[in-house]
């Protein structure tokens, strides 16, 4: 093979993990592990596992990059107590949360030998959180099975993470990171589902700093488009 071909190839290889994709808007998204930890009105707190998934929509610059970033969760919570109104029930069951963020990321230089790029994310964060009790006990109010108990936060994300730094998008680049969220509750509710057709909300309560969620999620997948 021609001396000079082989090398243009070789640096055009090369570079596919030297320079990455910029001034373009991208679509990535992936599955996600989760780690959330719930305190409660009475101080009382528990660990939950989920699993769930992620995206990210927006426009990269060569350092930096803006997007609408959303991240959901679903698992298994033990033995908290909720209340709203005159309703105060202690239970455990399912829970998810939905959660949406406008991001702003920052890239950091490229190792000369390496292929990948270190960013960090942050941004506000506003979540729908719902819990469905399969085991609780009523202490006061009244309460179904079919009922959820439903809040809305708001708070703080930070994300540290890696992505394959190649030439362009379309050779579809991993991701991983490592993403934290701080929320505390604005508002409550309750909720009837026994016709998923028409949930009716029975009560509201506006709230302060008696919920807090903390998120730790790990995140993976690959530039889409």
């Amino acid at each position: 093979m021609n001396s000079k071909l082989l090398l243009f190839i070789l640096t055009l290889l090369n570079s596919t993990f030297v320079f990455a994709y910029e001034n373009e808007f991208a679509l990535k998204g992936g599955f996600s592990t989760a780690f959330s930890h719930l305190k409660y009105i009475d101080h009382s707190q528990d660990n939950a596992l989920g699993i769930g998934f992620n995206t990210n929509f927006g426009y990269k610059f060569k350092r930096w990059e803006f997007n609408l970033t959303s991240f959901i969760a679903f698992g298994e919570m033990e033995k908290l107590t909720y209340q709203i109104g005159n309703t105060r029930v202690q239970g455990e069951g399912s829970f998810n949360h939905v959660n949406f963020a406008p991001t702003a990321r920052y890239y950091f230089d490229v190792k000369e030998n390496g292929n990948w790029k270190c960013y960090l994310s942050v941004g506000p964060v506003w979540s729908l959180n719902t819990f469905k009790l399969e085991d609780f006990t009523i202490e006061s109010g009244a309460y179904k099975e079919e009922y959820r108990y439903s809040y809305t936060s708001r708070g703080w994300l930070v994300a540290l993470g890696f992505e394959e730094g190649l030439a362009t998008k379309y050779l579809k680049p991993t991701f991983i990171e490592f993403l934290y969220s701080y929320q505390t509750a604005y508002e409550i509710a309750l909720l009837d589902n026994s016709d998923f057709k028409n949930v009716e909300t029975l009560n509201t309560d506006k709230v302060r700093t008696n919920i807090y969620t903390s998120i730790f999620m790990i995140n993976f997948g690959i530039v889409f488009f």
